[in-house]
């Protein structure tokens, strides 16, 4: 704390700084200020609580399938307090609606890392995870639903984001860099896959450089998504640094991959 005046140190609580000291030792990363990884607990503080009751939701499949079934199927007046019954059930979640069809997407912070077998001290990290969801008609009579893990920021990326371009707004960033992710050319991202190239996604005014993972959850279900290693500014951006290009049709996206996976078993 040799950066603070000693008035102002001897404000901060014993507490603040026994957290401060273990947060430094927990990532190992030095480069960014005790101040930014602060902050960077504070945002996820805050994502909490939320992250919990949306997770408690989704394990009520039933209620959640009939949420989206009312939406699929009822009329105006029916859609609406089926909507407000879901934005009740997944709070601070941002929905978007098309037709007979709910997205919502949310943010869940973790204090380990989400990898079930991580194999190096980078996949080890605490991290936020971004996550998608969307429901609707899949015939006459049934709906479906599914949601998906699109990318997962390790809190070294949140704090290089905090660090370097203060003001920007975390939540806005991490959902543009998923939905980024999810719209890009399936077949680029997996040949940057097989080719262990970085992945560059836009996010704020900057570029995350990612890595795309091939997972498999604890069902079985097989997907990709996107793992930042660190974000830099666009003027900090090399030549060659571009962030991936959206698919030219909506069949060849990242999401519409994740969604065959998911109604084929395949692996991607």
């Amino acid at each position: 704390m040799t950066d603070r005046p000693p008035a102002v140190a001897a404000m901060i609580p014993a507490r603040t700084k026994e957290i401060d000291r273990a947060w430094l030792q927990h990532t190992g990363r030095a480069g960014i200020p005790v101040e930014v990884w602060r902050q960077v607990r504070t945002f996820k503080g805050q994502l909490a609580a939320p992250a919990a009751v949306i997770r408690r939701a989704l394990s009520d499949t039933a209620t959640t399938k009939q949420l989206i079934s009312d939406f699929a199927r009822k009329g105006h007046v029916g859609k609406a307090r089926a909507l407000s019954r879901l934005k009740k059930a997944f709070p601070t979640a941002l929905f978007r609606t098309d037709g007979d069809t709910v997205e919502f997407r949310w943010l869940e912070p973790y204090d380990g890392p989400i990898i079930a077998d991580p194999h190096d001290p980078g996949e080890m990290q605490p991290c936020v995870g971004v996550f998608f969801a969307v429901g609707g008609p899949r015939t006459a009579r049934s709906t479906a639903f599914m949601s998906v893990l699109a990318l997962e920021a390790p809190d070294h990326s949140l704090g290089r984001i905090l660090q370097r371009s203060p003001a920007t707004d975390l939540r806005a960033v991490l959902y543009e860099a998923a939905e980024r992710f999810l719209q890009a050319d399936s077949a680029e991202v997996a040949e940057h896959i097989r080719a262990k190239r970085t992945l560059y996604l836009k996010g704020g005014d900057g570029i995350f450089l990612t890595n795309a993972i091939k997972s498999v959850d604890a069902s079985g279900q097989r997907s990709v998504y996107s793992r930042p290693r660190t974000w830099i500014t666009r003027e900090a951006a090399r030549a060659d640094q571009i962030p991936v290009a959206v698919a030219e049709h909506p069949d060849n996206s990242v999401w519409a991959l994740i969604q065959m996976m998911a109604e084929k078993g395949l692996a991607p």
